[in-house]
């Protein structure tokens, strides 16, 4: 069975001009994402992009084709099952994959499982979904829940939204039924950052800031699997206030943060360019920093020597970048004379993994408790 995909694709946008071909903050045109991700699909023979605009060809991937459709398919009202029919009619095929521009972060994978349940034959077409589970209302009346029997989220029935990020559908489905999902459809569910789909600039601002975390945080641009929240009050905000907190008011910053649930916590600089205060997050020792953590679970306080070994920096990429170099001679390197007046070595468990990265310890609320162990 020949197995074709499409991305109809016009440059007249109106409510995001050139959205189709405008880059990605240090990436590529929006155009781009999807369409590498469809030249990568298992048992995808052909990928077209479908526009009226010849120009388009300059933005597209090595092995994309291009076919130019009719202007007058370029209309504000015309619908997409129209555009959609007129393609099956020019490219002859028994099964079709269409996407959008528009949903740059799909996985090949979630592809792949709409076209295995069609090819399957159990069913004619398949679709991208994300599951919502959410109070929601219609007509002025709770639609899924009850007002005097409010359940817990994870417990209201799922619903399911269709993200437009992709369509597969047998030829039979276009031709005699005249759209893109057939009466036998499978319900591919995808992840949040999958659903993404642009239409506003405030869309595209968004799925930009995805972009550039997954090329800081991703692995080969895959989409991202964790978000972690990172707190620098007691680090950055130190160029503020020269790090002049306060003792007890340090402690419970730390002690507030961990509660709200946050995962890194940058207590402050480890540096040896200035002598400690108490009070002042410049630390010299971890003795000092251990001064100003809260306690933890029997058997794991932070404060205890073993606690210690969950304070870390730099093993985060962000932490990494942050702390590292900061400080450049701080720390005596080997073979080298420490600076006059500086303050002598740190000593002690977990002082190299601090050390290593000449910058601030970084508290880890994943070990509070059950953090990881320093790498």
């Amino acid at each position: 069975m020949k197995t074709v995909a499409v991305v109809p694709m016009k440059l007249n946008n109106r409510r995001l001009p050139q959205k189709n071909t405008k880059p990605f903050t240090n990436g590529k045109p929006l155009c781009w994402y999807i369409l590498s991700t469809l030249l990568q699909v298992r048992g995808v023979e052909e990928v077209y992009v479908y526009c009226s605009n010849p120009e388009i060809q300059e933005f597209l991937p090595e092995g994309v084709k291009y076919l130019r459709r009719g202007e007058d398919l370029d209309q504000d009202t015309t619908k997409m099952n129209e555009v959609l029919q007129r393609f099956a009619a020019d490219v002859p095929a028994d099964v079709y994959v269409m996407t959008h521009t528009t949903a740059p972060f799909v996985k090949r994978e979630s592809i792949e499982k709409g076209l295995d349940a069609v090819l399957s034959g159990e069913y004619d077409s398949a679709f991208a979904v994300k599951e919502l589970r959410d109070f929601l209302w219609k007509d002025g009346k709770p639609f899924n829940y009850q007002l005097d029997a409010i359940p817990r989220t994870q417990d209201l029935p799922p619903l399911y939204e269709e993200t437009s990020g992709f369509y597969i559908y047998k030829a039979g489905v276009m031709t005699e039924l005249g759209r893109r999902i057939g009466d036998r459809p499978k319900l591919i569910t995808v992840s949040e950052v999958e659903s993404c789909d642009i239409d506003e600039a405030e869309d595209f601002y968004i799925a930009d800031a995805i972009y550039n975390y997954q090329l800081q945080f991703g692995k080969g641009g895959d989409p991202v699997k964790e978000i972690r929240v990172l707190d620098c009050t007691l680090r950055d905000g130190g160029y503020c206030n020269d790090c002049q907190f306060g003792f007890e008011n340090t402690k419970f910053i730390i002690d507030s943060l961990l509660r709200s649930g946050v995962d890194i916590i940058e207590c402050g600089f480890l540096t040896q360019k200035v002598a400690y205060k108490q009070g002042v997050t410049r630390f010299n020792t971890l003795e000092q920093v251990k001064e100003v953590l809260p306690p933890g679970p029997p058997g794991q306080d932070l404060r205890h020597p073993d606690g210690l070994r969950r304070l870390r920096c730099g093993d985060h990429p962000r932490l990494g970048r942050l702390l590292r170099g900061r400080h450049p001679g701080d720390l005596p390197q080997k073979g080298h004379a420490a600076r006059p007046g500086a303050v002598p070595p740190l000593e002690g468990k977990g002082v190299q993994d601090l050390s290593a990265a000449h910058g601030g310890p970084a508290l880890h609320r994943r070990g509070v408790p059950g953090a990881h162990p320093p790498g």
